[in-house]
């Protein structure tokens, strides 16, 4: 081989490396986004508040099926620490189970949808245990190095139903108008 030759297959190993490179830290990306939904489960179970809402951005959003629409970090927190912490309180315990992520990374921002189980037993059996499922549809972005929620929209059951409200159209209507439907009313059902 000549030195042109070896110019040429070395151009071609750099950029080769460099896609290497690229999808690694892609990977690497969408390991650290399954980490922080997993620990977001995770801390609902443990009903961790404080640690739950240092997951959010300081401008986050929520929109928790049944609950209303939710920015920013106080008023995140004030949804978990008011409403969400009675889900089946004296019915037993719950828990949730995000499965069946599908993660789009662009640079310093990604989406993702997660299905969610949400499944309340009653050790005691004095209550009906029940299984939930919704979905999670996600807008994440990285601050200083870390991944940080700033949208989150669960909808149950998924796919919708008839029945259930709000539709995704009032959901949307919510978001464009940053109303807060349900800020007001005090008796929530237990499911969200």
């Amino acid at each position: 081989m000549n030195t042109r030759e070896y110019e040429t297959k070395f151009k071609i190993l750099e950029k080769t490396l460099e896609e290497q490179q690229k999808q690694i830290k892609k990977l690497q990306d969408i390991q650290e986004l399954q980490e922080l939904h997993s620990n977001y489960a995770y801390l609902l179970l443990a009903r961790d508040w404080e640690k739950i809402v240092d997951l959010f951005t300081d401008d986050a959003v929520a929109i928790l099926h049944r609950r209303g629409r939710f920015q920013g970090k106080e008023a995140i927190i004030d949804i978990f620490q008011k409403v969400v912490k009675n889900n089946s309180k004296g019915k037993g315990r719950d828990s949730h189970v995000a499965v069946q992520p599908i993660i789009h990374v662009d640079g310093d921002k990604a989406t993702a949808q997660w299905l969610m189980f949400v499944i309340s037993v009653d050790s005691k059996g004095e209550n009906e245990n029940i299984i939930q499922h919704g979905r999670h549809e996600m807008e994440y972005t990285r601050i200083n190095g870390k991944w940080k929620i700033k949208y989150m929209l669960f909808t149950s059951p998924w796919p919708r139903e008839i029945w259930s409200n709000p539709t995704l159209e009032q959901l949307a209507q919510w978001e464009k108008e940053d109303k807060h439907p349900y800020e007001n009313r005090n008796n929530f059902p237990d499911s969200f």
